[in-house]
């Protein structure tokens, strides 16, 4: 059984595709499995069948259905997600899987880098802060040591260990394919998991891939994902929140941005059905850990990574 899936979905063309599965498989451990998650036709001029696996998912799918579909079929207890036409540095997984080593982890977050200007880095991992302000975490941030810091990895270049995504609730499609990142590290968070960095690890992101989201679509992702973490964030910041909410309205001024943005986050406000249900499942999931903890204490039971909860009490 390979120890890592490696799952790429092919979203924007051939060309973009082939140049990241390229660097992939030459720089790939060798107990790795690379899937491929199809939208559409392929003709595989390459004939790469015998060194990937192509799965389909449906034609309109968008890139977190597609990392979902290629997690669904994965057989590694570590995934590692990659968007299209993202590259890699040579032994880029080696450091990532070493994380996983530490039974707390569930997250690793490479540093992202530029690919039309390979010596910039993007992102050292994302930041939530109580106001519910998504950013990126930089490099000089993380070698400061400030606290929890970064919070996950960016989701089109993360590594997650498997059945920790699982006891999440996976990835959420509902957020955007930038805010899922952080939705699913919140989560993992919430559940009494850890992320780490991999300093050694590096990923090359076309900007193509990393369109800013605007308008409405901004503004009902952003209040989704705090509506849905407002418990674990910080119970008391809605000031903060508030003035977070108002300075990014009023950024978009004079264009029509100030009032899309705002009906958007009054769409996400009339989901509170959806984002209470979503709390309490999460609430649910805190106390069957907890319980599983007081067990493997009593027990003497030493937990194994990747393991989920049923196969470490049938062993």
């Amino acid at each position: 059984m390979p120890r890592l899936s490696i799952i790429i979905p092919a979203i924007g063309g051939d060309v973009l595709l082939e140049q990241g599965l390229v660097s992939v498989l030459q720089h790939r451990p060798t107990d790795a499995e690379v899937i491929v998650v199809l939208v559409g036709s392929y003709a595989d001029p390459y004939d790469l069948k015998q060194e990937v696996r192509f799965i389909e998912a449906r034609p309109s799918a968008c890139l977190i259905e597609c990392f979902q579909e290629g997690i669904r079929v994965s057989e590694a207890p570590f995934v590692h997600l990659l968007g299209p036409g993202c590259e890699v540095g040579e032994d880029w997984a080696d450091p990532a899987l070493a994380a996983f080593d530490d039974d707390r982890s569930a997250c690793v977050a490479p540093l992202v880098y530029w690919s039309e200007t390979p010596e910039v880095v993007r992102s050292a991992g994302i930041r939530y802060s109580a106001s519910g302000r998504p950013r990126l975490a930089s490099l000089a941030t993380v070698q400061t040591g400030e606290p929890e810091s970064p919070l996950g990895p960016e989701v089109f270049a993360g590594f997650y260990r498997r059945s920790a995504l699982e006891q999440a609730g996976g990835l959420a499609t509902t957020l955007g394919n930038q805010l899922a990142g952080f939705d699913i590290a919140l989560a993992l968070r919430s559940i009494g998991y850890q992320s780490r960095l991999a300093l050694e690890s590096r990923v090359f992101v076309p900007q193509a891939l990393v369109r800013p989201t605007q308008g409405w679509r901004r503004g009902l992702f952003e209040e989704r994902l705090y509506l849905r973490h407002r418990s674990v964030v910080q119970p008391a910041s809605w000031l903060g929140h508030a003035g977070y909410v108002l300075g990014s309205a009023l950024a978009a001024l004079p264009g029509p941005g100030f009032v899309t943005e705002t009906v958007g986050r009054l769409v996400a406000m009339t989901e509170r059905r959806q984002h209470q249900a979503y709390r309490e499942h999460q609430q649910q999931v805190r106390r069957q850990l907890r319980e599983q903890t007081r067990w493997e204490q009593a027990s003497g039971y030493r937990t194994l990574p990747g393991q989920s909860a049923i196969e470490r009490r049938a062993a």
